[in-house]
């Protein structure tokens, strides 16, 4: 997938379909195809490259539910369509029916319990992204209305169901030789496990904790030497609304002085689907903030705030 994100996949899924409705509505050998896309510039989870765009790639898996199915059934991209081993029928040619979908595939879960990623397993590098973003989708409709197709575009795009965190450090002179000593993310339930369901409606859609507290990310927890063009993780979170700030604070040496800051220009809420970008700046003044920004993984830019660093004794 990529960062600025669009995914534009088209799932071309062969179905049989032959049954007939109570108006005798026969459908029969009918061709039921698949299409889908990831909302907005979502950074979905399949290939993320550096200009943010996303794409699906080859052997990409999502797990997609008929409308009376408790179980999930595998969808596999060969590159440039999607295929299932299963097959599938449509009921008839009038009655709207819900279909979901999510990403990526697990073996036949529930859809009131689908396994999420563990984020805390994370390495904070960029081409990670997306083996650990989670995209769900839902479309509501029938035969005549979609032409046969189902049809996750629009308004029933994929979405992301977490939030994307990009943290650069960068250092102010070349001749500096500045060392991170560990880099840390703390907020209440940022990494915590969960499951996702689908309820009746979408408004039931949601998620649940499924395992236990995790509060703190280590972005470097070793000695990180800081090149001229900065120190960069990226890592997905869970989306917050809290009651103080999220902090990222850092501990580091510069010219074999020990230093330590923090900021909490991240804010109180991190929304899932949206892109936090956040630069700073080790300077003998003070940790400057030189870019905070929050696009659609919708760009929102953020103030810039400098940020005290203090000497360790």
């Amino acid at each position: 997938m990529k960062t600025t994100l669009f995914l534009a996949a088209g799932l071309i899924c062969l179905l049989g379909c032959q049954q007939n409705d109570d108006l005798g509505n026969e459908v029969e050998n009918q061709v039921l195809k698949i299409e889908a896309e990831v909302a907005l510039n979502g950074l979905s989870r399949t290939s993320t490259q550096a200009d943010g765009k996303v794409v699906f790639q080859e052997e990409d898996r999502i797990g997609f539910y008929m409308p009376e199915d408790e179980n999930s059934g595998l969808w596999m991209y060969d590159g440039a369509s999607w295929n299932s081993a299963s097959s599938y029928e449509w009921k008839d040619k009038v009655n709207d029916y819900d279909f979901c979908a999510y990403y990526p595939y697990e073996s036949s879960v529930s859809r009131t319990q689908i396994p999420m990623p563990d984020l805390s397993q994370q390495k904070g590098v960029f081409v990670q992204v997306g083996e650990y973003d989670f995209l769900t989708a839902r479309c509501t409709t029938n035969y005549k209305k979609g032409n046969g197709v189902v049809s996750f575009t629009g308004e029933n795009a994929f979405k992301h169901a977490y939030a994307l965190v990009s943290i650069t450090v960068m250092k102010d002179k070349e001749v500096e030789n500045v060392v991170l000593k560990d880099l840390k993310l703390e907020a209440p339930g940022l990494m915590t496990k969960h499951t996702y369901h689908f309820g009746t409606t979408p408004e039931e859609d949601g998620t649940e904790v499924s395992g236990e507290e995790v509060n703190t990310f280590m972005l470097a927890s070793m000695d990180a030497e800081v090149p001229m063009e900065g120190f960069k993780r990226v890592i997905v979170v869970n989306p917050l609304t809290l009651e103080n700030p999220v902090n990222l604070s850092i501990n580091y040496t510069r010219d074999q002085i020990n230093y330590m800051a923090s900021t909490t220009a991240l804010g109180k809420e991190l929304k899932k689907g949206c892109f936090y970008n956040l630069k700073l700046r080790l300077k003998k003044t003070g940790l400057v903030i030189e870019g905070n920004t929050v696009e659609d993984w919708n760009v929102i830019p953020l103030e810039d705030v400098n940020v005290e660093e203090n000497p360790i004794e």
